[in-house]
């Protein structure tokens, strides 16, 4: 039952990443790119090349290996941060701001009516980051210095997954592919929350995959722990732990053996809510914030109602964000609203949903650029574009890098339908997929969930080679 469920939920995947890889090669053909298109096809050959020589990398030179790959994408991200001089705009202002009226000692910016009591999920970061600037001073470089050192760690922590996957060889392909990775680059310069949250749920994962891999009971559930505690933390940063949660929790009652499926994920569920509850009390009892942090200003019914508008695109529009104003944060009132509102969007125009969920999967997946470039340099430097002499050239290297690693993804998933740690990587992207379905998109929101094509990609690349027929392939080998 549970391979023949593996394998449907992984064909699933395929189906989806097939639409996704057409959508991004439509994307290219339509702006007028399609020349692009033959570069995606050398840079999935170069990909191909350096993972050839990485599969074939004597054992003794992985730590060297791995140093070099360190060093070479902690070296492009300082450059980055250096020489693109990002300004921070919208939301990552906001908290900007926010977190260096914190740091003075007023705590207004929390208020009832606050913009974070409309959207709470970001309080923590700005919490954080006000904390940093009372210690070291309200610089900008702070953040972004952060940011490099998180985005960094997670070229590590790719190898340790890439590694309990398979072998320091694999893990030496996935860090490759995430030094090198354009979005978690880009990103360094912004003033994300995801950068903070992104070591943090990558290394849930990795305990997870432990987990698994765990012969003792005791071991599995002292690694499911962990690995809820790292979500939450995550989670705290950016708001995706319920998203995890779910797929994590699937992906162990379909692949954990018999006898500790329940209590593994009563393990991993009593941690992420112990750490996320502890914190949310921490913040509610010291009066920093008068609200809690999954309890904001807005109804989260709001969110379906943005993410149903078929003249948006599912995405953020005045219109509907202007019901707050309207009823000055009366919540009762504003649910009957949005009720009023959500119901004939989707019982008198049904015909119009279908095409309503392609443009979403669009937006949230069809670019590869996860709006990183966006952020940092189009809309991040305030001056004209014509003035940005290689932004067309980052949008385009993003987008060539971007479909070659899907074109690898596909061929880990026909490779590997049957595999369960592959299952977990798809359970992970399918559900930001159904949720976001659902609720408000924007591009930067499946960031938090885009290194799985890193891995997934890094998997194909190492399959192709041959590298898991030449030899024990770990977790991997486990086809059939």
């Amino acid at each position: 039952m549970e391979k023949q469920l593996t394998k449907w939920l992984n064909s699933i995947m395929i189906v989806f990443l097939g639409v996704v890889t057409l959508m991004a090669i439509g994307s290219m053909t339509t702006t007028g790119q399609s020349v692009c298109l033959w570069w995606a096809v050398c840079a999935a050959v170069l990909l191909f090349g350096v993972g050839v020589m990485l599969c074939r990398l004597p054992k003794h030179h992985t730590l060297l290996a791995l140093s070099v790959i360190f060093l070479c994408g902690l070296f492009l991200r300082i450059i980055w941060i250096s020489r693109i001089p990002t300004v921070p705009q919208s939301d990552y202002k906001s908290m900007l701001d926010a977190a260096a009226e914190f740091a003075r000692g007023k705590t207004d910016v929390f208020a009832f009516g606050s913009y974070f009591h409309r959207f709470p999920h970001l309080t923590f970061y700005v919490v954080t980051v006000g904390l940093l600037f009372r210690l070291f001073g309200e610089t900008l470089w702070i953040v972004k210095g952060l940011n490099v050192a998180f985005s960094a760690s997670c070229i590590l922590i790719a190898y340790m997954i890439g590694k309990e996957l398979g072998f320091k060889r694999l893990g030496l392909l996935f860090s490759l592919l995430t030094a090198i990775f354009p979005p978690l680059i880009c990103y360094t310069s912004v003033a994300a929350t995801e950068l903070f949250a992104m070591p943090f749920l990558m290394l849930s994962l990795l305990f997870l995959i432990k987990a698994y891999r765990a012969d003792k009971l005791s071991r599995k559930l002292l690694y499911c722990a962990l690995s809820g505690l790292l979500l939450s933390i995550g989670s705290l940063y950016r708001m995706v732990g319920p998203l995890y949660l779910a797929a994590y929790g699937l992906s162990v009652l379909i692949i954990f053996t018999k006898g500790c499926k329940w209590k593994s994920l009563l393990a991993l569920l009593l941690a992420y809510f112990a750490l996320f509850y502890a914190v949310d009390g921490t913040l509610f009892a010291s009066g920093t914030t008068p609200y809690h942090l999954n309890d904001g200003g807005t109804p989260f019914s709001l969110f379906f109602l943005i993410g149903f508008n078929p003249e948006s695109n599912g995405m953020f529009n005045e219109e509907d964000h202007q019901i707050y104003f309207d009823y000055a944060g009366d919540r009762e009132a504003m649910k009957q609203e949005i009720k009023a509102r959500l119901v004939p969007r989707i019982t008198e125009h049904p015909a119009q949903l279908i095409p309503l969920f392609f443009k979403k999967t669009f937006v949230l997946w069809g670019d590869g650029d996860f709006a990183s470039n966006y952020w940092a340099y189009d809309q991040g430097i305030p001056e004209p574009s014509d003035t940005k002499p290689h932004l067309m050239l980052i949008y385009n290297l993003n987008r060539i890098f971007y479909i070659a690693l899907l074109l690898f993804c596909l061929a880990a998933l026909v490779q590997y339908r049957q595999n369960p740690l592959v299952l977990v990587l798809s359970l992970m992207v399918l559900g930001f997929e159904g949720a976001y379905m659902l609720l408000e998109v924007q591009p930067r929101y499946t960031f938090s969930i885009a290194y799985m094509f890193v891995f997934l990609g890094a998997i194909g690349i190492a399959s192709l080679t041959g590298f898991f027929q030449s030899e024990d392939g770990g977790l991997l080998s486990e086809v059939e």
